[in-house]
């Protein structure tokens, strides 16, 4: 049976279930001890609040639809500020990566809007966002991140550039290269830094280039039905095999603000905290 406290009961029967537990007995022994569950807390909340009040409407939604024909969907999202996300709440950024003493510095990578990364903003001293679409870009540095043009699926980032926190959110499922990412990553942190990974379960890869999308160049591990064997397989076959140990597991719900067709979109996200093994 599903664990006490596995799920928080969608308020209509149009929205689905919010899951932050699990099964745990489906987890191999070295992942179960690490997991470690969250709840729905205060702004979790109050993005759902917003996301039933406040969903693009039937003019953004048609003009999405059409700028997606002949713009990739990170484009059209930037151009029209549709699709705010939620992932991780400032508290659980804190109970997942601590304070610790002194500035501490965050990679984020593949930030979008930079929403997402702001969550976090108040743990850190200095921010440095990736992100391929150039008018979330222009997003992240009206926010005030330094953006930093470099693709991590393709090349590391220069030696000088090693972070407390990197982050990669949603990423690993929507780049060519997600072995290789991981690589990259893993050379940016720092000693003893930590890496954080949202991957939504069970897996669906693909990747957006120009309003197309495409299989990636490196495979990720079948889908599996149960998102317990999903975190298994994605865990031992893609996270270890890059020089990764796991330090905690974690599962959240993956929230998006929606449109005229459904006001909240929800998945269910995977979350990996790792160091160097």
């Amino acid at each position: 049976m599903m664990a006490a406290g596995s799920m928080v009961e969608p308020v209509s029967a149009n929205e689905p279930e919010l899951r932050y537990d699990c099964e745990r007995s489906r987890l191999p022994p070295g992942l179960r001890e690490r997991f470690e569950p969250l709840s729905l807390d205060d702004e979790a909340c109050a993005f759902l609040q917003q996301a039933r009040t406040r969903s693009a409407g039937w003019l953004r939604t048609q003009a999405f639809g059409a700028l997606k024909l002949v713009l990739s969907d990170y484009d059209a999202y930037g151009l029209l500020n549709m699709y705010p996300m939620h992932v991780l709440s400032m508290p659980q950024w804190q109970a997942l990566v601590g304070l610790g003493a002194g500035p501490r510095s965050l990679l984020d990578v593949g930030a979008g809007s930079g929403a997402v990364t702001a969550r976090a903003a108040s743990l850190f001293s200095e921010i440095s966002v990736t992100e391929s679409s150039s008018a979330l870009r222009r997003k992240l540095r009206a926010r005030g991140f330094r953006v930093l043009e470099h693709d991590l699926g393709l090349s590391p980032l220069p030696l000088t550039e090693r972070f407390d926190v990197v982050s990669a959110l949603n990423v690993l499922d929507r780049t060519a290269r997600p072995r290789a990412l991981l690589t990259h990553l893993r050379r940016a942190l720092k000693d003893q830094g930590l890496l954080v990974l949202a991957v939504p379960l069970p897996l669906s890869p693909h990747v957006h280039v120009g309003p197309t999308t495409v299989d990636p160049d490196e495979p990720l591990p079948a889908r599996r039905k149960l998102w317990e064997d999903g975190a298994a397989s994605l865990v031992q076959e893609v996270v270890e095999p890059a020089g990764l140990r796991v330090t905690r597991l974690c599962r959240v719900p993956y929230l998006c603000q929606g449109d005229t067709h459904r006001p909240l979109y929800v998945l269910d996200d995977l979350i990996v905290v790792c160091q160097r093994a």
